[in-house]
């Protein structure tokens, strides 16, 4: 991490002070303090994702920090998929601070501005069916046969996104906004972790951070209202809840795809399992 950060033109000159890693399951990130500045160094954490475009999430990582929506930009190198951004002092949000005062209320304001921005801001699409249909190749080529159980999740999933995907609204969106990606700086909140980001189903960002936080029925509809700017259309409640289980078979696909990549900071095995059991008895319910 070290070398990573003498490799950056603005800072090779500096002193290194230390370097405290920080969480994350798909990258190795670490805040790094040199002399009197503090940046949030980020390199994967083993493996690639066919999802993932770095040209991509550069264009994206630049145009949300414009808008005060994301960290601003050190430095970034996206055939070494390095990227350097300023430290926002504050603190990830957990599934419990999520609950305190009206952090609900906050995050569903900050992802509708992101939703609310001009499109062409942006780069990328992110549509689930193609996102899902690229893990289970990349999976096949690696030998990772899906079986009878997970294939038939699959394959409902796919009409999900393709009955979802006729009526979606594209707009810039995270597409990953779980809780840890979402900084409470005190006066605002920022998103971070853009890789993959771009156009797509604001209501699949409504359902992703729903899902992650784990809210009940009643913290939803909080932040649907708040997201809408007053009661939700009966829609918008249908659309979030068929996305909830699919998002578990998206992750659930992903941590396949990165534990076969090397990735090894969790059990990624055991993770993809608990989430696409979760799907499925979700998609049982719905």
């Amino acid at each position: 991490m070290i070398d990573a950060v003498r490799s950056v033109p603005a800072l090779a000159a500096l002193d290194v002070i230390d370097v405290t890693r920080l969480d994350g399951m798909s990258n190795t990130t670490c805040l790094v303090r040199v002399d009197d500045r503090r940046v949030v160094v980020r390199i994967p954490a083993g493996g690639d994702d066919p999802v993932v475009d770095r040209v991509v999430e550069l264009a994206n990582t630049k145009a949300a920090a414009a808008e005060g929506l994301g960290p601003n930009l050190v430095y970034a190198d996206p055939a070494r998929q390095l990227l350097v951004t300023q430290y926002v002092d504050g603190a990830p949000l957990t599934r419990a601070t999520v609950r305190r005062g009206t952090m609900i209320e906050q995050v569903a304001r900050v992802l509708a501005r992101l939703h609310a921005l001009d499109a062409s801001r942006f780069r990328g699409r992110f549509v689930v069916g193609t996102v899902l249909e690229r893990y289970r190749r990349r999976l096949a080529r690696a030998g990772d046969r899906l079986n009878g159980d997970d294939i038939a999740l699959l394959r409902r999933a796919q009409r999900v996104c393709a009955t979802l995907g006729r009526t979606a609204a594209v707009v810039p969106c995270h597409n990953d906004p779980w809780h840890s990606n979402i900084i409470n700086a005190g006066d605002r909140l920022v998103l971070v972790d853009w890789e993959y980001s771009g156009i797509g189903d604001a209501v699949w960002d409504l359902a992703h951070f729903a899902v992650e936080a784990d809210l009940d029925p009643d913290e939803t509809e909080r932040l649907l209202y708040a997201w809408s700017g007053g009661p939700p259309p009966p829609l918008l409640r249908a659309r979030l809840a068929l996305w909830r289980p699919v998002t578990d078979v998206v992750w659930g696909l992903w941590a396949r795809v990165q534990h076969n990549g090397g990735n090894d900071c969790v059990d990624l095995s055991a993770y993809a399992g608990r989430r696409l059991r979760r799907a499925r008895r979700a998609l049982d319910d719905s």
